[in-house]
């Protein structure tokens, strides 16, 4: 039976919380509950939709568009003037906005330019700029950066769950170290106690002093110390591993005592990385990280937009020219002699507006270069930094376990010669607490050689 058959199969009404019960919750079993269900992992979706969206409104700059206008004017049964304009505008990628429409108009006290026949007039034309807009214009430029901000959506998206699934094997890792000091103060409370039975049956024997059973009472209480820390550092955790814990409605569940980790003999996360994938890790840096990739955007974006600052450094000249008929449709009636042309021309003198404008388009493009830069040496660093910290604790890990192996001789050793009188509950005791100390650093040295990888895996984009 798949294990998260165990997971969701206890609900508690009396809290707004769903508590978990389960056997043991692997770290690809956690990772998996959180991709599928965090809200941060559904969140990440919701950037593609709002990307398509950008894209879509940028895209809406070329439409059609219909207009239309009436006026009229009425007084004294006079009918001063009634005019109506209406028609179509298609604007294209290059600029060119292609238009057609009818205008009529009719009344006794309309100005000369607007007397048209009786039926009307239809027009067919196009807007043509010649100079500011010819090669980019507002419009371009926007569906050029909605483009760009579409692709970068997925180096976002790649930020938020790097930095997601970084939090959570973290807080994995931390419920892991726990759970593991609380098993060992336990064990050794355990015994501990145990210990002072067997001291107060000695004593009763008259094989050991009275004194001893103080001996072996204080180590107790030294234990029960150390156990109260560690089940209240437990506690902590669980409740911080419940942060990302979520059922697919979006429903917060609340880990309870009854789950637990892999224990820390079981648990491995797979290590891949030697001296030289580790250079060719940091080389890919530069073209494979999101953050950088994300750089490369906004520079991309940036150069869009300083074209555009450029254009505005040209005169505006626009050229309109319209055919006139007065027949829809009937092509052949059309003809060069009946047209309306406009020209319009503007220019600023000095354009000290657009030239700033272009200047600090140059000066933020310099800027990102900057930030990338420096991104990337920061990236680059604290790569070699979380390396070189894994394989020194790699080489840490087996020295405590022979550190640890030898102190269980020790006191195996010390505990024998205790059974048969030639030793005593204060070295006992001795023997132990080093064992204790030395089994609670094995396993802060595991946690730290697997944090150590993880943050690696995290500063090269890799979880």
């Amino acid at each position: 039976m798949n294990r998260f058959a165990y997971i969701l199969c206890w609900v508690i009404l009396i809290t707004p919380s769903i508590p978990i019960l389960a056997q043991e919750l692997s770290l690809e079993e956690f990772v998996s509950m959180v991709m599928t269900n965090h809200p941060i992992a559904q969140q990440s979706s919701l950037l593609d939709q709002q990307a398509q969206r950008v894209l879509q409104k940028a895209k809406g700059s070329f439409d059609p568009n219909l207009y239309s206008s009436y006026d009229q004017k009425q007084y004294n049964d006079v009918n001063y003037y009634q005019r109506f304009d209406g028609g179509i505008m298609i604007p294209t990628w290059y600029g060119i906005t292609v238009k057609s429409g009818y205008e009529r108009a009719l009344g006794v006290y309309l100005n000369p330019e607007e007397i048209l026949p009786e039926a009307g007039l239809w027009f067919a034309g196009i807007s043509v700029p010649l100079a500011r807009g010819l090669v980019m214009d507002q419009r371009r430029t926007a569906l050029k950066q909605a483009k760009i901000y579409a692709e970068s959506t997925e180096q976002e998206r790649r930020v938020l769950l790097n930095n997601l699934l970084y939090d959570a094997k973290l807080t994995y890792l931390n419920w892991v170290q726990t759970a593991a000091l609380k098993n060992i103060a336990d064990a050794v409370t355990i015994v501990a106690e145990r210990r002072l039975e067997g001291v107060k049956q000695r004593i009763e024997q008259g094989d050991a002093p009275a004194i001893d059973s103080i001996d072996a009472r204080a180590q107790i209480i030294n234990f029960k110390l150390q156990q109260t820390q560690a089940r209240l550092s437990y506690k902590k955790q669980l409740l911080e591993l419940s942060n990302f814990l979520w059922t697919k409605e979006l429903i917060p569940l609340e880990a309870s005592d009854l789950m637990q980790p892999a224990t820390v003999s079981g648990f491995i996360i797979n290590d891949p990385y030697n001296a030289d994938s580790i250079v060719n890790l940091v080389e890919g840096l530069a073209t494979a990280h999101p953050d950088i990739i994300l750089y490369q955007y906004r520079l991309a974006h940036l150069e869009v937009e300083r074209k555009n600052k450029m254009e505005q450094l040209k005169p505006r000249l626009d050229i309109n020219y319209n055919f006139l008929n007065e027949s829809f449709g009937e092509l052949g009636a059309y003809s060069f002699n009946d047209f309306k042309i406009g020209i319009q021309f503007e220019m600023p003198i000095f354009a000290r507006r657009e030239r700033a404008e272009v200047k600090l388009n140059v000066i933020r493009q310099l800027d990102t270069e900057y930030a990338a830069q420096q991104k990337l040496l920061e990236l680059q660093n604290k790569l070699r930094q979380h390396a070189i910290a894994k394989e020194y604790l790699s080489t840490q890990r087996e020295q405590m376990a022979k550190m640890v192996m030898a102190y269980t001789t020790l006191l195996n050793g010390e505990q024998a010669r205790f059974d048969v009188g030639e030793s005593s509950v204060f070295t006992v005791n001795l023997r132990e607490s080093k064992l204790l100390n030395a089994q609670v650093k094995q396993v802060d040295i595991a946690m730290e050689y697997y944090r150590e990888l993880i943050h690696l895996e995290w500063v090269a984009a890799m979880l």
